[in-house]
């Protein structure tokens, strides 16, 4: 998934990828492996000409077909999961039990924001939540060390609070998230209420934690980050319409992530996430014909949008 958050690659392991990418296409030319490896390395060189090369590597390339699965084996794989998870979370809040208070400061930051990952995941795989539970450690580890990294795990907390509420507190929407929360990341299911039903913006406007989203993302603008990209660009497109613009204006020049995007929609033609991604990207562009079109289709192939 197009991600604005940027990796620290070293060159010589950026090296090492582009060879485990290059064997795996090699060996096995049809298969999904190589193109993700190589669009991994994309992700951690963040370089137009890598992915233009992925995306003309793409051209041919069939797919692999969409595998329906029962609803018995959903609930099974959200079961493993939910137990992988439980464990991961015993063990960091252990540590942070611990050994927590003798930690750097950095270290103190990633177990609370890695504590708070996993309770959204849990929510996202249909398990209880409680906002505050989610919310609490993120916003300590901003306290702690402010940075992209802890400001990203806020803003993806907020995200999940928003959107609990929502469904909890809404049909509308509860019957929404029914429909893609297999198929849509968290923030991008609660994006996709903002963007496509206007009785559920208005909620998720008046929500407090869907205002840190905002409030996270005009901070960013304001201070002249403004790669967050497309989705910055949504949430203050109905927040802050004079930073949106300027957000457009970057997504506009952005050719690595335009052409990562793309690559993500070849690899993935079916994920709903990716289409939705694609969907606001044209409207941030000014292309509501294609923003359209892309609906149009997406919903004719049975994808939840």
């Amino acid at each position: 998934m197009p991600s604005s958050r940027p990796r620290s690659v070293a060159s010589e392991d950026l090296r090492k990828l582009r060879e485990v990418a290059a064997k795996l296409q090699l060996l096995a030319p049809e298969a999904q492996t190589g193109f993700v490896a190589a669009l991994t390395v994309c992700d951690c060189s963040r370089s137009a000409d890598d992915c233009r090369e992925l995306v003309g590597a793409l051209a041919g390339y069939a797919g692999e077909p969409e595998r329906e699965r029962s609803e018995q084996e959903k609930a099974l794989n959200r079961a493993d999961q939910l137990a992988a998870n439980g464990k991961r979370l015993a063990l960091l809040q252990e540590a942070l039990a611990k050994d927590g208070s003798k930690a750097s400061p950095i270290t103190q930051a990633l177990l609370r924001c890695e504590i708070s990952y996993l309770l959204q995941s849990n929510f996202g795989l249909g398990a209880e939540t409680d906002n505050e539970e989610v919310v609490k450690p993120a916003a300590e580890a901003y306290s702690i060390h402010p940075s992209l990294y802890t400001e990203n795990g806020l803003r993806n907390a907020d995200y999940c609070a928003a959107l609990h509420t929502l469904v909890q507190e809404n049909e509308q929407a509860a019957r929404i998230w029914a429909k893609c929360q297999d198929d849509m990341d968290i923030e991008d299911a609660c994006l996709w209420m903002l963007y496509s039903d206007p009785k559920l913006k208005q909620k998720l406007l008046a929500d407090r934690h869907f205002q840190q989203v905002a409030e996270l993302y005009r901070i960013a603008a304001a201070r002249g980050q403004r790669e967050q990209g497309v989705r910055q660009w949504l949430v203050l497109s109905n927040t802050q319409p004079e930073l949106a613009a300027e957000v457009a204006q970057t997504v506009a020049k952005n050719e690595f992530e335009a052409l990562q995007a793309k690559a993500c929609l070849l690899l993935f033609p079916h994920n709903a996430s990716m289409i939705a991604y694609e969907i606001w990207r044209a409207q941030a562009t000014g292309d509501a014909k294609e923003a359209e079109r892309l609906l149009t289709e997406a919903r004719a192939k049975g994808i939840a949008l």
